[in-house]
């Protein structure tokens, strides 16, 4: 009886153990749609439907666009992996998207289009999340026809709206495993570069011209601890084991 006691009791420790010590690991990634409803209908712009979507020319007189020398909104692939140390000390980052803004021409002006954005967790459970956020970005006109006068000033700023994260976004609070619950996912600024700034509260993203700005994707975890009177009891059942140990040796 005793025997099968302390099997149980050790049994219990591991599983709790490996538990409570479980690694959160996955991935974020996504996808940009193509613009919609531009005001200026000479826009130019590819990869929609990838994770960058870049828009506008070098030149008035050009109609391709350049890689480096036109704006791009680019979802960053990116694996993560935390231990329970990590989200106990606070949100954690899972991935980020930045937005390069250069001086153009043929950028559409005013147009809406949306960001597909996917979280895949590989432990402790295997889960695949999803989302997709509709945004509205302003091309400002810029002072001269020389772009890179525009860009050495960084006036005339661009603005996106509605990049925000709505509560519950992703299905939260959701059951990762392992005693981890996802409870919230949101945007907050990651990297201003030069004279950007992002507002968490209503999804407002302005970025200079020239300038690149990044932001995060972040989430809060909690981890359910560990009733005491779990361990009271698994302490038991092994001070109930080394008693029967020591009277057999006594017999």
């Amino acid at each position: 009886m005793f025997k099968k006691i302390a099997i149980a009791g050790a049994l219990s420790l591991g599983v709790v153990g490996a538990a409570q010590a479980s690694t959160i690991s996955g991935s974020f990634s996504g996808t940009v749609d193509a613009p919609s409803g531009a005001t200026d209908p000479s826009i130019q712009y590819i990869g929609a439907g990838t994770s960058k979507l870049e828009w506008g020319t070098p030149s008035h007189k050009n109609y391709t666009v350049e890689s480096g020398n036109s704006s791009s909104l680019e979802i960053n692939t990116t694996n993560f992996s935390f231990e329970k140390s990590d989200v106990k000390s606070g949100s954690v980052l899972l991935g980020t998207i930045t937005w390069n803004n250069q001086s153009n021409f043929h950028t559409g002006s005013e147009w809406t289009s949306n960001v597909n954005l996917g979280l895949n967790f590989f432990a402790p459970l295997a889960l695949t999340l999803s989302d997709s956020i509709a945004f509205e970005i302003t091309n400002t006109p810029d002072v001269s026809f020389n772009t890179d006068t525009n860009e050495a000033t960084g006036n005339n700023a661009d603005e996106i709206s509605g990049m925000q994260l709505a509560v519950g976004a992703f299905g939260v609070p959701l059951d990762l495993g392992g005693g981890h619950t996802l409870d919230a996912v949101f945007f907050d600024l990651f990297d201003a570069g030069t004279r950007s700034a992002y507002n968490a509260g209503n999804g407002f993203w302005t970025n200079v011209e020239g300038g690149t700005s990044t932001i995060g994707i972040y989430a809060d975890i909690s981890t359910v601890p560990l009733p005491a009177g779990m361990w009271l009891l698994l302490g038991g059942l092994g001070g109930l084991a080394a008693m029967r140990r020591q009277d057999k040796k006594a017999a």
